[in-house]
């Protein structure tokens, strides 16, 4: 089957027809086999399966935000999806409750706005899909999170709208599009990043401890960034023994970052420049945000000026090295 012959076919009445048979059994959890829609590569063959996009039906504001409420969307409650090729579909503003979505095939699918609670994705290809505003970690009060296992994000566009303490075991990342993501309280392991993260941070700390049940404890384990470019991106409250890092001239690993904090605000004092009024006045204010003491941070040197030659980034690569000598005994 060519691509034109992929779109085509959901096209005709026929085909319209089988498409909202096919998004009604899904979401019934019946099965598809006796549809006539045969296979492709191993997998039932829903390649660019079409999704009426759903209708605002109401448009308000709660606590100081606009919301909006979502008519025709596509709910799944304890439904098992397996065996699924998905490639190219359009599957906007679809919702998991509970769901297991299995050795699926999802690679260019349009997965606008998707909605995941207590979901589990395992050997699972997002390879270019479009993610973009995708809550693919929503944390539950039940304790119940989003795992992600063995999926790949190759060059997919990663800019979801929430990771809030969703569990991450062999993926791949490379080359997908990163902006503005924040992995708050993940777990990532054995996980492969590269091409440029923007504004990522990776975010380990608990900073609503009295709003929700703790989530399990956030971790980096065997995570490689060796192969990225990291452009105002942050690790917060993170441990980076088992993180491989770019060989970046301009990035300091600065392992116990509280306590070397501390070493150079104490060293800094009394010292009236500009650059060192400029950078401690910064990590004051960060201070307030620590949790523990025996976690690691990257210093980008860029972030501290526009170039290698900046007053600010020269000022704050001596002071944190000259305090991280003094804390970790490192030259």
């Amino acid at each position: 089957m060519t691509s034109d012959e992929v779109v085509s076919r959901w096209q005709s009445p026929d085909g319209s027809k089988l498409a909202r048979e096919v998004i009604a059994r899904l979401a019934k959890g019946k099965p598809l086999e006796r549809l006539g829609l045969g296979e492709h590569a191993g997998r039932i063959d829903l390649r660019g399966l079409p999704l009426v996009p759903p209708k605002r039906e109401a448009r308000y504001e709660y606590g100081g935000f606009f919301v909006e409420r979502l008519g025709g969307t596509v709910e799944l409650k304890k439904r098992k999806l397996m065996g699924l090729d998905l490639s190219g579909a359009a599957l906007t503003s679809m919702r998991f409750t509970d769901c297991l979505l299995e050795h699926t095939l999802a690679t260019g699918a349009i997965c606008h706005d998707w909605r995941l609670w207590g979901t589990s994705v395992v050997d699972c290809d997002f390879s270019g899909a479009d993610l973009r505003d995708a809550a693919v970690g929503t944390g539950r009060r039940d304790k119940s999170f989003n795992r992600w296992d063995r999926v790949s994000f190759r060059g997919a566009d990663f800019r979801v709208s929430s990771t809030f303490s969703a569990d991450f075991v062999d993926c791949d990342f490379s080359m997908a599009k990163l902006v503005d993501v924040r992995f708050q309280q993940c777990v990532l392991e054995r996980c492969t990043f590269s091409g440029v993260l923007t504004r990522v941070q990776f975010d380990g700390r608990d900073t609503h401890p009295h709003e929700r049940p703790a989530p399990p404890q956030p971790s980096l384990v065997d995570v490689d960034l060796s192969r990225a470019v990291l452009n105002d991106s942050q690790f917060l409250g993170c441990v980076l023994s088992r993180v491989t890092l770019p060989a970046d001239p301009q990035l300091l690993l600065i392992r116990r970052y509280p306590v070397v904090v501390d070493a150079l605000l104490a060293q800094s004092a009394g010292d009236d420049s500009d650059a060192a009024r400029l950078l401690t006045g910064m990590l004051r204010m960060q201070v307030k945000t620590f949790r523990s003491r025996d976690v690691d941070e990257v210093v980008n040197l860029r972030d501290y000026g526009s170039d290698e030659g900046d007053p600010l980034a020269a000022y704050a690569e001596a002071a944190f090295r000259r305090a991280d000598a003094a804390v970790n005994g490192s030259g």
